[in-house]
């Protein structure tokens, strides 16, 4: 096995990854989701896979919520399915909000072309957030993860970090736009060291829960209708 102590050598690419995301509120406690997301690498010029998120989300309140996902990351040789459970939890300061995650994923692969490498994993991540809204159209957030490895050959290790930079548009109420960067270097590998650079944007939609609000659904006003559950925006990114 390969680490990272130290200033130990990884291969770079460079990847682009383009999604969608639409948001239902049952109230304003519950909420799924469905995210359609592709990923290009070498150096963006190769489709890599392409991943389908289904989600539900419930906030206890306005500052600690729970989310878990099924996501299925298919391309032409395999596919694998991930079940995600995170909780997530709001610290609000002055001048800005720190997020905090802590979330177990389990992972299955089931290659097409070759079932002896069909394998399952579970990982540990550990999100720190910082969010600084700039003003009510624009805000920006920096962040920390690193995912630990919890059943390898090995005792449990820091696989990967992954350290992202956003900045966000909130159009109206019920749209945003997400443009992101983030650098993930591996820490440990049983092959060759890699870090990956990626870029990517995610738009947003959230349905509105009322009828009368679909009016202003492509409309650039950041009011809400009153008990339209809709407008009240609670839940985290998978970036």
């Amino acid at each position: 096995m390969i680490s990272s102590a130290g200033f130990a050598q990884r291969i770079p690419d460079f990847s682009v990854w383009t999604s969608a995301q639409l948001y239902y509120y049952f109230n304003k406690s519950n909420y799924v989701s469905f995210q359609y997301q592709n990923r290009f690498n070498e150096n963006a010029t190769q489709y890599d896979n392409s991943n389908f998120y289904f989600i539900y989300g419930h906030n206890f309140n306005k500052k600690n919520n729970l989310e878990v996902y099924y996501r299925l990351q298919t391309n032409y040789n395999e596919d694998v399915h991930t079940v995600f459970w995170g909780y997530n939890r709001k610290i609000k300061l002055k001048y800005f909000n720190l997020y905090g995650r802590v979330a177990v994923q389990h992972n299955r692969n089931y290659f097409s072309f070759n079932e002896t490498y069909d394998r399952s994993y579970t990982e540990a991540r550990f999100r720190l957030r910082a969010k600084y809204d700039l003003n009510k159209v624009f805000s920006t957030t920096l962040s920390a993860e690193p995912t630990v490895e919890l059943n390898g050959p090995e005792n449990p290790y820091i696989d990967k970090i992954r350290y992202v930079a956003q900045l966000s548009m909130q159009y109206n109420k019920y749209q945003s736009f997400t443009l992101f960067y983030f650098y993930q270097p591996d820490m440990h590998s049983f092959s060759v060291l890699e870090a990956n650079y990626v870029l990517g944007i995610n738009y947003e939609i959230i349905l509105p829960s009322k009828g009368k609000a679909y009016k202003k659904l492509f409309k650039a006003d950041l009011k809400v209708d009153e008990g339209d559950n809709g407008g009240n925006k609670n839940h985290p990114d998978n970036q």
